[in-house]
């Protein structure tokens, strides 16, 4: 069933100030700035709030909890054995302690093109987990690649031309490096990894992004005294041996980027390599074709802004959601989980239209798009995905969840940290916190061939394009449960009657209930629609009114009228016994 949620539009790009802002590179080339349309950049310091947001979080952290390994486990009626659910299968559950222990965090995938397996990658306190999941159902655990430094609470991981590269907090990590291509024969697993190689030209990092498409990597949030925390820019092209390639500071801080070849709308910047960059209270767009003079085209706040934390494209570059960590947290006026929808087709000019308000409270954190539909990480509230067909009117609607936190749904750190949906196989990885790993299967069959997959079809196996739903009870016309008008033979006095109700669509097995009026003496409405009993009364018409219910507790009910008829030659039936 679609859960359709309420939407506003939204206020414009807010109050800005325009200014001159000029950012010395440290070396690495000079940024120009074309355009700023907010108050301040921040200093290389991160602000205030995002140190709050990290202490917050340790706060909030809960010991890994005590939980079993689960296979293969259906969503039926909104549960999978204890998670709440809508359209989302488990394949398959494994607990911290079973993929190498500590906490939790970030979490990416590995399809091997050569062999076809699909692999997740997950982060952790004390390591980085490797799993292979080409099996959802059976999952095995490779191995452990421990860190280059220390433990860290935050770990990042991103994949490109079969390596994996990951980041953290911890002083000294730097940029870990790791060739996936050694899980292809590893005797026996588990294993403790090393690392391929390593990259100093950080100390820490708080997050990673990766145009796959130039083969460059933009580490963010990184130590003091560096691109003023904000894009630090690494050449991959020989990913075993990576090399520093520039940065962008001029706009301080940046928490999370993505950095893509632009196809997008906006002609002057197409063919272009454009970083979208999430810099605590603005959407910052950079211009990062040339590594060396890196240009600033625009710097956006918006209302409602705490704490900008990530955000995605869609496929066409001309939309793009945005999660802030904090309103939810530490605004009042916002009660529900908040999702900023951004027109970007102007990348100089961006415009914050509105946001999607979701059912639960919690904080957001990441989001993937993938075709049209948005898989977003929201902590307490899980897995949740938004459907967005009809982005551009501001109307995003959620079509299914899998909540792997379900003793609650507050505004605090614990639960969900990410997912990872671009696997071939439909299969969709979450990382929990406490928890561990879920391997989920989000239904994006089509059986009816009319267009909509399942999720979003108001009528999943019978062809209607057009969702017609007369009575907006969210089953369409062509599978809502219908008692048609119907012909009832007439029951004979003296006889057993049995004559079964006719039903149409709905999804069978039914339930059938008399609810007002009265039958014919003895016959009854038994519970499998079925009208049954002796006829003992002659001459009777009686009226009333059968209510029917279906598989998924669709209801329809329908007025009926029952005859009886005493035989000409009663006394040819009175043998009978009653």
């Amino acid at each position: 069933m679609i859960n359709r949620r309420r939407y506003r539009h939204s206020y414009g790009p807010g109050r800005f100030s325009r200014g001159f802002l000029v950012a010395a590179v440290f070396g690495l080339g000079v940024a120009s700035m074309a355009d700023d349309n907010s108050d301040k950049p921040f200093g290389s310091n991160p602000p205030l709030h995002a140190i709050d947001t990290m202490r917050a979080f340790k706060e909030d952290h809960h010991e890994p909890q005590n939980l079993t390994s689960m296979g293969v486990t259906a969503c039926v009626g909104g549960d999978a054995d204890g998670y709440a659910c809508n359209n989302i299968d488990l394949m398959a559950f494994m607990p911290l302690n079973e993929i190498g222990g500590g906490s939790g965090n970030d979490i990416w995938g590995w399809t091997d093109l050569q062999t076809g397996k699909e692999y997740a990658i997950m982060g952790r306190t004390n390591g980085t987990s490797f799993v292979d999941i080409s099996d959802p159902a059976n999952p095995v655990y490779l191995g452990n690649l421990p860190p280059h430094a220390a433990n860290s609470t935050w770990r990042d991981i991103k994949v490109y031309a079969d390596h994996a590269f990951v980041v953290s907090e911890a002083v000294n990590s730097g940029l870990q490096v790791f060739d996936l291509t050694q899980l292809r024969a590893l005797s026996p697993p588990p294993l403790n990894f090393s690392e391929t190689a390593w990259y100093n030209g950080f100390s820490t990092a708080h997050n990673l992004a990766i145009n796959e498409d130039s083969g460059f990597a933009y580490a963010v949030g990184i130590n003091n005294n560096n691109c003023n925390r904000g894009l630090h820019f690494v050449d991959l092209q020989n990913p075993a041996n990576p090399m520093a390639a520039g940065c962008f500071g001029g706009d301080g801080y940046t928490h999370d980027a993505q950095c893509v070849n632009y196809i997008g709308p906006d002609p002057d910047h197409q063919g272009k390599e454009i970083c979208f960059a999430y810099n605590t209270d603005t959407l910052t767009i950079v211009d990062v074709t040339d590594k060396t003079t890196p240009v600033q085209l625009s710097r956006t706040d918006y209302l409602g802004r705490h704490y900008t934390h990530q955000g995605w494209l869609t496929e066409d570059h001309r939309y793009l959601l945005m999660g802030d960590e904090l309103d939810e947290r530490d605004d009042p006026q916002i009660t529900n989980t908040r999702t900023y929808i951004w027109d970007v087709s102007d990348l100089d000019a961006p415009v914050n239209l509105g946001y999607y308000e979701a059912p639960t409270n919690s904080i957001d954190h990441d989001q993937y798009i993938k075709g049209a539909y948005s898989y977003q990480s929201n902590y307490q509230a899980g897995l949740r995905i938004l459907d967005l067909t009809d982005i551009g009117n501001v109307n995003v609607n959620e079509v299914a969840y899998f909540d792997i936190y379900p003793s609650g749904d507050a505004t605090n750190f614990n639960g969900a940290w990410s997912s990872y949906p671009y696997f071939d196989s439909g299969n969709v990885i979450v990382s929990g916190i406490e928890q561990g790993l879920y391997i989920l299967k989000f239904d994006t069959s089509d059986p009816d061939g009319d267009g909509l997959v399942s999720a979003l079809d108001n009528c999943p196996n019978v062809a209607n394009g057009g969702q017609e739903d007369d009575d907006s009870d969210g089953i369409g016309n062509a599978c809502d449960l219908f008692i048609p008008p119907q012909f009832l033979p007439k029951a004979l006095l003296g006889t057993f009657y049995d004559q079964p109700l006719m039903i149409l669509r709905g999804t069978p097995p039914y339930t059938c209930a008399l609810t007002s009026g009265f039958l014919v003496a003895e016959v009854m409405v038994d519970s499998d629609c079925v009208l049954r009993g002796d006829v003992i009364a002659g001459g009777v018409t009686a009226t009333f009114t059968v209510e029917v219910t279906d598989a998924t507790g669709d209801t329809a009910s329908r007025v009926m009228t029952l005859r009886s008829k005493i035989p000409k030659c009663y006394s040819c039936h009175s043998a009978t016994s009653f």
